[in-house]
């Protein structure tokens, strides 16, 4: 099977109405980089690859502490990483308003003007994309496995009109809020239940299993 074959076989199951066409060719090229020695000891907002992991945005932390060249983020971006694909680390960037923006180099900047950014964004998140990039990764090591940029931002896909990506959007970003509060409440639970774990396990060796048992002191403070 030859690649147009292949693309054709995976776009299949997409709308037959919706316009085929590369991202690409919907995207404002875009790649502005920035050496952050120039911001001295000033604060900047990083969007580094464990900052967006971890709370979904960037960090704030001095200039002077991040070594190596950076995205340049001045205009809103969508920010796909091309570092170990299967964990979906994009973003949707903004610039800060107090502090100068920057993005690992990791990351593959997506602009566009014909494309609404929370629908591209949940198509770059989807699993059918997750799965296509991680298995086109080049470079494998141990612990990190990148895809070439260039198969990030010339995905092929079915468009659907403007107005039908943002009411996709719109949907999931209520549905997508919602399981965000459950997780949290779920999370906290889980928190709860792990501390009465813990006091339970404190309990036993430190009482026995009779909590009504009399103490008799150690003769030790602590």
């Amino acid at each position: 099977m030859n690649r147009d074959e292949f693309e054709q076989q995976w776009l299949s199951d997409l709308p037959d109405s919706w316009m085929e066409k590369r991202a690409d060719f919907l995207c404002n090229p875009y790649r502005s980089t920035v050496d952050p020695s120039i911001f001295g000891d000033e604060l900047v907002a990083h969007y580094s690859i464990p900052s967006v992991q971890e709370t979904g945005g960037p960090v704030i932390q001095p200039a002077s502490q991040i070594d190596s060249s950076k995205l340049s983020i001045k205009e809103p971006t969508l920010l796909v990483s091309k570092l170990n694909p299967q964990k979906k680390t994009i973003c949707l960037s903004e610039p800060n308003p107090n502090y100068n923006t920057v993005a690992s180099g990791e990351f593959v900047p997506i602009r566009s003007n014909t494309i609404d950014r929370r629908y591209a964004y949940y198509v770059w998140c989807s699993e059918k994309v997750t799965d296509r990039l991680s298995a086109l990764v080049q470079s494998v090591t141990r612990s990190h496995a990148r895809v070439d940029p260039t198969e990030i931002t010339k995905l092929p896909w079915k468009w659907p009109p403007l107005d039908t990506q943002h009411r996709i959007s719109r949907v999931l970003d209520e549905k997508t809020a919602r399981i965000d509060v459950l997780i949290e409440k779920k999370r906290t639970l889980l928190d709860r239940l792990a501390e009465k774990r813990q006091a339970l396990i404190t309990r036993a060796v430190t009482k026995g299993l009779d909590p009504t048992v009399p103490m008799k002191h150690s003769g030790i403070d602590w």
